[in-house]
């Protein structure tokens, strides 16, 4: 069951109504590790070792860095593809880009059609966030590392924030 709960976008009044809309937004919930991930799988009944799964999956790793690197679309089967955008800074002509105009790279993660078919059974389950429990998801945001991107989200939107 996947949680949710409806975010109101910050905006003023316009002719005809408010410019305010609802929009669903996940709560922040804990990471799965690794080692969780790999205890997960030797729970269901893998023939492998935990040692010899997470060993796996770090070669996998390595490999998915070293082709991404190379520029290269890398598919794992029924879980997706994996491939690199970039973010630069525009310019006024193509003569005058350079490699320095490129700021960033993104990861860029596409689920495999056999995942989007199961995620499409996925139920959703409402709850209620109250100003406290807002504060929670703020500070929750603020101190756990990966959230950058999602807080500057949230708060350009969220009317509670200010």
């Amino acid at each position: 069951m996947i949680p949710y709960y409806v975010m109101t976008t910050k905006g003023g009044k316009s002719k005809g109504g408010s410019s305010q809309k609802a929009f669903a937004r996940m709560p922040p919930t804990e990471k799965v590790e690794l080692r969780e991930l790999v205890e997960d799988m030797v729970r269901k009944g893998s023939v492998a070792s935990k040692g010899l799964m997470k060993g796996f999956l770090c070669d996998v790793f390595d490999s998915l860095v070293y082709f991404l690197l190379e520029g290269r679309r890398v598919t794992l089967g029924e879980i997706g593809s994996f491939s690199l955008s970039l973010k630069s800074e525009a310019t006024a002509s193509a003569d005058e880009f350079t490699k320095d105009n490129i700021k960033g790279v993104n990861v860029v993660f596409t689920p495999s059609r056999e995942m989007k078919e199961c995620l499409a059974n996925a139920v959703f389950k409402r709850i209620s966030i109250e100003e406290k429990d807002h504060d929670a998801i703020i500070n929750y945001l603020l101190k756990n590392e990966g959230y950058e991107e999602e807080l500057e989200e949230h708060c350009a939107l969220c009317d509670s924030c200010d």
